[in-house]
């Protein structure tokens, strides 16, 4: 049963590297945020705004569909730069800080897939979260 459904327009982005800044005589690690973060984030707030977080075994099936370059007329499947387990976090993180779920170790199975645009399809990236019943 699909419990939560959203699209987010745009180019997807990968979560970027982990950065490190010298705090006095510390260090400290942070993950910057990116713009395409705090959308994904603000649309998933949105969807889920009547809601309570989510709990219990949950699916996620995410596509991420991206640009059409001209050198690759012929290409589905995205397979440059850019893994698909980074996206997916980067996904992920987002609906945590938006409050979808208690949290995304809920998140038991997972579907996910990079591809090209499609004639008349525009990038984006969609979103399905899915109840899990216990066996």
């Amino acid at each position: 049963m699909i419990l939560l459904k959203f699209v987010v327009m745009g180019e997807p982005q990968p979560k970027p590297r982990p950065r490190a800044a010298r705090i006095g005589a510390g260090i400290r690690i942070y993950s910057p945020k990116t713009d395409w973060a705090e959308e994904v984030e603000g649309v998933a707030f949105v969807a889920a705004i009547d809601m309570k977080p989510m709990d219990g075994p949950l699916g996620l099936d995410v596509q991420f569909i991206h640009r059409r370059p001209a050198s690759r007329k012929r290409d589905v499947w995205k397979i440059t730069r850019g893994d698909v387990d980074n996206f997916v976090k980067q996904v992920m993180d987002s609906m945590n800080d938006a409050g979808v779920w208690v949290d995304d170790a809920r998140v038991v199975e997972l579907s996910a897939c990079k591809r090209y645009t499609r004639r008349g399809e525009r990038p984006c990236t969609m979103v399905k979260v899915y109840g899990l019943e216990d066996k």
